[in-house]
C-alpha cells in the first residue's frame, strides 16, 4: 500500500528572546507541523513563514526544505518553539507582562518544483495561514496541517503561477484562490477565514516540549478485510452496513483513496475544532457516516475514488503521525 507523506516538522529558527526574571518560566508556543501530502506526487519541498502581524515584519529567517533524495521525507526538526519576549519595562510582579510582539502570523506553503534542487523555484501548491496571541503564561501547542485536499489552492501571481521564491521574499504576495479574498485559505476541501487564536487557549505543554508517547497510526488498517469502502454517495450522509454501523466516530478510522493514494482523516472532537477553528471532517451517529463539506464535495466531485472505514481500528487523532 502507497503510504502518504505526514511528518512532523521542527523548524530550526532562532526563538524570540526571552526578557523576565531568572525564576519566571517561559511562556509561548511549541509549534508542530505536519503534511499528509504525498512526496513527490504532491509537493517537493515545505515552506515556512513567521511575521508580527501588526508590522508584517519577519520574525527570523524563511525556511524552505526540499524532499531527501530517495524519501519522502522533509528534513526539519520535529518541533519548533518560539518563546514570548516581553517589555521588559511593564514588568512587575503585579502588573501583567506585555508580549513584545503581541500576534503573529504563521504561514505555511508546500511547493511542486521541476527541479528538487531549486525548490523556491517551483510553483506553490498549497498553502495555510494561521494567526495567533503569543501566550503570556505558560508553554501551548500548536498544529498546523498541509492538507491533500487543499492541492490547487493558491492564487496565481499576474501571469505566471505563485513560487517558493515569492512566498519566501514577500509571504504577503501569495493567497489562495479561495473567492471569499485574500483572508480566506482552503482547508479541508473548505474555504474559510484565517484562524484568529488566542494563543492561551491553546492546549497547554506542561513539560514545553510535545510529548512523544502517543503511538503512530498504521495505514495497514485499510486494507483489513472488515473496512467498508464508499465509492460513491449523492449526499453528504452514509449509511454505514457492517460493524462500524454500531460504533461512535472516535472508534472507527476514516481514509479516502485519491489519485491511487490511500490518506488518513484525522478526527477532529468539537472542543478541537473550536480551540483550532478547523473544521470536523467527518461524525458518526445512529449507523451514518456523515462527511463534512470538505470530504463531501471532493466525493461528489470524483476527486475521491472512495471513503474508507475501518472499524477494527480507533480514529486517527490530529496528534497522531502516520507510521513509516
Amino acid at each position: 500500500m502507497a503510504r502518504p507523506f505526514r511528518r512532523s516538522l521542527v523548524v530550526a529558527l532562532a526563538t524570540l528572546p526571552l526578557v523576565s526574571c531568572a525564576k519566571d518560566p517561559a511562556a509561548g508556543i511549541v509549534l508542530a507541523l505536519q503534511t499528509d501530502i504525498v512526496v513527490p506526487d504532491g509537493i517537493d519541498a515545505v515552506s515556512l513563514v513567521l511575521s508580527n502581524e501588526a508590522t508584517g515584519a519577519i520574525v527570523g529567517t524563511p525556511l524552505t526544505r526540499s524532499v531527501v533524495a530517495g524519501s519522502n521525507r522533509v528534513r526539519f526538526p520535529s518541533t519548533l518553539v518560539l518563546e514570548t519576549a516581553f517589555d521588559e519595562s511593564t514588568f512587575s510582579v503585579s502588573k501583567a507582562r506585555t508580549p513584545v510582539v503581541p500576534q503573529i502570523r504563521i504561514s505555511l506553503i508546500g511547493i511542486h518544483s521541476k527541479d528538487p534542487a531549486q525548490p523556491l523555484q517551483g510553483a506553490a501548491t498549497v498553502l495555510r495561514r494561521v494567526v495567533t496571541t503569543m501566550p503570556t503564561d505558560g508553554m501551548h501547542s500548536l498544529r498546523i496541517s498541509l492538507d491533500a485536499l487543499d492541492q490547487g489552492s493558491v492564487a496565481p501571481l499576474g501571469s505566471g503561477p505563485a513560487t517558493g521564491a515569492a512566498f519566501e521574499a514577500n509571504y504577503r504576495s501569495i493567497k489562495s484562490n479561495c473567492s471569499e479574498g485574500g483572508a480566506f485559505d482552503r482547508i479541508g476541501g473548505v474555504c474559510q477565514k484565517i484562524p484568529d487564536l488566542n494563543g492561551d487557549m491553546l492546549p497547554v505543554v506542561a513539560s514545553g516540549q510535545p510529548s512523544t508517547s502517543e503511538p503512530c497510526f498504521s495505514m495497514e488498517v485499510f486494507a483489513a478485510s472488515d473496512v467498508e469502502r464508499i465509492a460513491r454517495a449523492d449526499t453528504c450522509k452514509v449509511p454505514l452496513l457492517g460493524p462500524a454501523k454500531s460504533k461512535a466516530a472516535s472508534e472507527v478510522a476514516v481514509g479516502y483513496e485519491r489519485k491511487g493514494r490511500t490518506y488518513a482523516v484525522d478526527y477532529i472532537t468539537p472542543a478541537e475544532a473550536a480551540a483550532s477553528q478547523i473544521p470536523e471532517k467527518y461524525e458518526t451517529l445512529n449507523g451514518e457516516l456523515t462527511l463534512r463539506d470538505g470530504l463531501c464535495a471532493a466525493l461528489k466531485a470524483g476527486e475521491l475514488s472512495a471513503i474508507l472505514v475501518a472499524p477494527s481500528s480507533p480514529a486517527k487523532r490530529s496528534t497522531q503521525s502516520v507510521c513509516l
